[in-house]
């Protein structure tokens, strides 16, 4: 006869106890006959204090204790809120979780009149004071997840400082089948080519995405930690930024932290005083002082792109930009400053106004992005074609103007050095402090700031030195045009090689809108800068000058109608006697066209216009294909100073030491 529980166990209903078991295990670590185990002894629990017959449930599940999203224990909080089971039996509250949720199922089940029962913990929700017992058993359980993190963490911790502890390597590294140590690690000769051309492409101003490709297309497959066979640009930059490059291998970049509302588990950045270190020279594929400038390089030559920080946190932290192909990311508008994005009027090829997409601006026109492209190469190349000669002043400007930056670049030269031995001597004494024992977060944090600052210091010293010496003879207008023709001719319109150009060549590009002697819809110009003298950079005082090599251009992204494309041609052959009949066999446009072309004239003179199309700046009220603005969610909004912002990120460029 079995023995009796105090209460005993009772059917809800009938004679027959309705049982819903709760068994789990944590990973594939654990033994999974773990499971049959945990329903052996729940069953044998029953059979010891119930003599009737029994139906069972049993949620027999694989997943972390700590986490609270799990469907075992959603199918439980439903059968508790169905009253489906008389009972629920688990080995202890742990099984179900690991948290101090469970408290919230033990109360649930309590309303719901169903008896819960974890043997172990000696929790009995039959018995009036079981949350004493329960509480207690929840802490015991958490304290267990900290304390078996807490080894973990410091085993691993000092394997790696000791013995090298190494999980998986990146591309270029062979690490044979059940090495755990970096000791046996070696390199793959063949990487050493790949690496060292890796960095002279960084070192030139490839972006990743231009490593990516290169690789990608040389069908170098990424590292054996890797499970897709082609490069990405998070990987390019990851392994890019891995030190054991340089032959130092860093352990506890990133450390787990718990969502409380999941229990899951996701990494984010250490503290710099939480680093490990571990010299591995054997692993070293660039040389550490290469190293070391080209990722300050990187920094530097990165810094002003990133988004901007809200209450000190990224606002999309952990998405890619998107790659894109110009005008993309240059194209502004010119109503409320912000960038066109692809996919205007749903077409992949076409930009529109961010301002538009979101309602704060009312220029909804889209831009076809090839026909951007073409006109402006058409026009760069046109007026680069039309320069005039430099004379003798203009190249006496060249030359006074490239001798001051020359001595400017010198004397920066002597301050950044005198800046990188200051730093130097005082991470020296932040070092001895340390071998003397004097650690403290603080010391640890100066120093990082000042490693940062002389990281910060190399990479502008080495854009400093690569600014070509003061010149005595400048290009020559043949050469430049030349230099133009050719840059255009060899690039492909969609390669990052041809984006990095035009940025260059026309800094600023923007939209402008207009309309036809203040009537119909509006059209689109681009207004933008020539600055033809970016493209010659061996010469500074070239570019700083500018001078006839910088012109403002307008150019048309939409086909005009007859009467406005012929009415110059059609009105200086009239002033040379021509007939409209003669005009019309000459230009091959219908005598009608012809009469119109002339009215047309005769109402813009009447006007007072030299120019058919009227620049617009704010909404007029005949629109009727672009209403975006009488939509209820409109608001404009436009940009605050955008000519603020340039100036600002000139002022940046020139402290970094890029201008």
């Amino acid at each position: 006869m079995p023995c009796q529980l105090n209460p005993p166990l009772t059917p809800r209903r009938g004679n027959t106890l309705k049982v819903l078991a709760v068994c789990r295990i944590s990973g594939d670590n654990q033994d999974i006959k773990s499971l049959a185990d945990q329903e052996a002894l729940l069953r044998g629990h029953v059979a010891a204090h119930f003599d009737g017959p029994t139906e069972w449930k049993v949620l027999a599940t694989k997943g972390s204790g700590e986490c609270t999203d799990r469907d075992e224990l959603r199918q439980l909080d439903f059968h508790i809120a169905e009253k489906t089971f008389d009972l629920i039996l688990t080995e202890d509250l742990g099984r179900i979780c690991r948290r101090t949720h469970v408290m919230t199922v033990c109360e649930d089940a309590v309303s719901a009149k169903t008896r819960l029962i974890a043997i172990n913990d000696r929790v009995d929700t039959g018995i009036t004071a079981w949350r004493m017992g329960a509480m207690f058993a929840t802490v015991r359980h958490e304290q267990y997840n900290e304390d078996t993190s807490a080894r973990i963490k410091r085993s691993v911790r000092n394997r790696f400082s000791t013995e090298g502890l190494i999980k998986s390597v990146p591309y270029g590294y062979i690490k044979p089948p059940g090495v755990k140590t970096d000791v046996l690690v070696t390199k793959d000769p063949r990487a050493e080519r790949v690496y060292d051309q890796w960095f002279d492409k960084l070192e030139q101003g490839a972006s990743y995405s231009e490593v990516m490709d290169w690789l990608n297309a040389e069908k170098i497959l990424p590292g054996p930690a890797v499970k897709s066979q082609r490069w990405s640009v998070g990987l390019v930059r990851n392994t890019t930024f891995n030190s054991i490059l340089k032959g130092v291998r860093v352990h506890n970049k990133l450390v787990s932290e718990r969502d409380n509302a999941t229990g899951r588990h996701h990494s984010v950045k250490a503290p710099a005083s939480q680093w490990l270190t571990r010299p591995t020279p054997h692993l070293a594929f660039i040389e550490a002082q290469r190293y070391d400038r080209v990722i300050a390089l990187l920094r530097v030559r990165n810094a002003n792109r990133r988004r901007k920080l809200v209450d000190g946190l990224d606002p999309r932290l952990g998405v890619s930009r998107k790659r894109t192909t110009w005008p993309g990311q240059h194209l502004t508008c010119g109503i409320c400053g912000r960038l066109f994005y692809y996919g205007g009027d749903g077409r992949p090829d076409r930009l529109k106004c961010q301002g538009a997409l979101t309602y704060q601006c009312w220029l909804g026109v889209a831009c076809s992005g090839p026909r951007i492209v073409e006109r402006v190469c058409e026009a760069v190349l046109a007026e680069v074609d039309a320069l005039p000669e430099f004379d003798a002043i203009f190249l006496d400007q060249i030359r006074e103007k490239s001798r001051l930056l020359h001595d400017q670049n010198l004397q920066s030269l002597a301050d950044l050095n005198r800046r990188e031995r200051d730093l130097t001597k005082q991470m020296e004494n932040l070092i001895n402090n340390f071998t003397q024992g004097m650690v403290s977060p603080a010391l640890q944090e100066k120093f990082s700031r000042l490693e940062a600052e002389r990281d910060q210091v190399r990479a502008q010293r080495e854009s400093v030195r690569k600014r070509p010496a003061a010149v005595t003879d400048p290009p020559t207008m043949a050469q430049i045009k030349t230099k133009v023709a050719e840059a255009f001719a060899n690039m492909a319109r969609t390669s990052p090689e041809f984006n990095r150009l035009m940025h260059v060549l026309v800094p600023k590009l923007e939209v402008v809108p207009y309309l036809l002697c203040g009537k119909g819809e509006p059209v689109a110009r681009l207004h933008f800068t020539l600055e033809a003298a970016s493209l010659y950079a061996d010469f500074d005082g070239l570019a700083h000058l500018g001078g006839p090599l910088r012109k403002e251009l307008i150019v048309d992204l939409f086909n005009p109608p007859q009467r406005v494309a012929y009415r110059e041609e059609v009105m200086r052959l009239r002033a040379a006697g021509f007939t409209k009949m003669a005009i019309a066999e000459r230009t091959g446009i219908t005598h009608t066209a012809v009469q119109a072309a002339v009215s047309f004239d005769a109402s813009l003179k009447k006007a007072g216009l030299t120019d058919p199309y009227v620049r617009i700046s704010e909404l007029p009220d005949h629109f009727i294909k672009m209403c975006r603005h009488r939509h209820p969610r409109y608001n404009f909004n436009p940009l605050v100073s955008v000519q603020g912002k340039v100036k600002l990120e000139a002022e940046a460029n020139q402290v970094i030491g890029l201008t």
